[in-house]
């Protein structure tokens, strides 16, 4: 187990990941289109659907990735996971509190989050694959 962080060791474990769990990736993708789309259009379960797939994801990078796939090369995914864990648990809590609100407007702060969300669904991915991290060994 390494202490420190290697970029070639990291893509190793994300080939392994990636190779494990397809095509569980095109439903993460689903799930980031229907967080756009509750996140624009505003209906009375709009807020526990973001929250709860949030959460999902929250809860499998930290129960799955980090300790199954990440830790046996980095012993810090451990802590990674935990964290991932207990964010998931606040995402989990938050769909029981009522003056949470996820919602879209045409301001600043939500065409950020737009753009961020946009980045990390396509962005990032054609960013990988100009440096030379093509799939599986990136995601």
């Amino acid at each position: 187990m390494i202490s420190s962080f290697i970029l070639e060791n990291f893509l190793t474990v994300l080939e392994h990941y990636n190779l494990s769990i397809w095509p569980l990736q095109i439903f993460a993708y689903l799930f980031g289109i229907v967080i756009l789309y509750f996140s624009i259009k505003r209906t009375k379960y709009s807020n526990n659907i973001v929250l709860a797939i949030l959460s999902l994801f929250w809860f499998w990078n930290g129960i799955v990735f980090c300790p199954i796939f990440w830790a046996p090369t980095y012993k810090f995914a451990y802590l990674f996971g935990v964290l991932c864990i207990i964010q998931g648990c606040l995402f989990l809590i938050g769909i029981f509190k009522s003056n949470i609100s996820i919602n879209y407007s045409a301001n600043f702060h939500s065409i950020i989050g737009i753009l961020f969300i946009v980045y990390a669904m396509v962005g990032y991915q054609l960013f990988g694959y100009f440096l030379g991290h093509a799939y599986p060994r990136f995601w």
